[in-house]
């Protein structure tokens, strides 16, 4: 359970295999629940929390082989985890307003972050964590 009384879940993602539940909001981190996969049940499951956003968190995906998590946040940046260790492998920099929205393109090679203002959507290359393009939404 979380039990910050000023938390609330903005967005949640199951990784593809079932084994983990990832939520995030205000606390500025995101937390994982790694499920035990017969019971299924809150005594079974083990939480981490993972911190390296400032304030709010708002957008959390899987990759598809489900070893990465995606998160974008109130800093403006999008970060990208170890979904397994629990480590932060990118950060990747470049918004001017909020990141409200993170997506993997089927094969996981590209990540698409949606900032909050300047309707656009950047992709990002997944190998080496660079910006590809801003696509402008007219």
């Amino acid at each position: 359970t979380l039990n910050d009384t000023e938390f609330h879940i903005d967005s949640l993602a199951w990784r593809t295999d079932g084994q983990q539940l990832a939520c995030c909001g205000g606390s500025g981190a995101l937390h994982i629940w790694s499920l035990d996969q017969t019971t299924r049940t809150a005594e079974t499951a083990v939480m981490t929390a993972l911190y390296g956003h400032i304030d709010t968190v708002y957008a959390v995906k899987y990759h598809p082989n489900g070893r990465l998590i995606a998160s974008g946040g109130h800093d403006q940046t999008v970060r990208v985890w170890n979904a397994e260790a629990g480590v932060p492998v990118a950060t990747l920099k470049g918004h001017t307003s909020c990141v409200l929205g993170v997506a993997w393109s089927p094969n996981g090679l590209l990540l698409a972050s949606l900032p909050a203002r300047d309707n656009s959507v950047r992709l990002w290359d997944s190998v080496t964590w660079t910006l590809q393009t801003v696509l402008k939404c007219q």
